[in-house]
């Protein structure tokens, strides 16, 4: 098939493998795929992708450290939650120190981001590992 019968298709194919496209739109699709060996490639890639996003039981939990960096980084400290129980004198340090405050180790330098999602001082260099995600 020509290359811009596939490009006007392309949008039904969500509508088509989720079965609510219309029965006249279905129809030239599938009229379509029988004569487009790409088309039925991608439908084919777009179905297994959805079988393999369904089959993914958990989300799986971004690790608190990464986290912790992204939303200072994105300026949402505010919104991350508080942990419970005691903490470590490191966990305190890092955890609520945000961009332009002193320093936790030196008090000279102010706080700042290095262009990797790591916050450090410029005086002592005291700061948070790199970015693991």
């Amino acid at each position: 098939m020509k290359e811009h019968e596939c490009r006007a298709l392309i949008g039904t194919l969500g509508d088509y493998v989720d079965g609510t496209l219309q029965a006249e739109l279905c129809a030239d699709l599938e009229h379509h795929l029988a004569s487009c060996p790409n088309c039925r490639v991608v439908v084919n890639t777009l179905r297994r992708t959805i079988e393999i996003v369904r089959e993914v039981e958990t989300t799986p939990e971004m690790p608190a450290d990464a986290r912790q960096r992204l939303f200072a980084r994105l300026d949402l400290m505010e919104y991350l939650p508080l942990p419970a129980g005691p903490l470590l004198e490191e966990e305190v340090s890092m955890l609520y120190v945000r961009p332009g405050e002193p320093c936790p180790q030196c008090a000279i330098g102010i706080m700042d981001y290095d262009g990797m999602l790591n916050l450090t001082c410029p005086v002592c260099g005291f700061g948070e590992g790199g970015c693991y995600t």
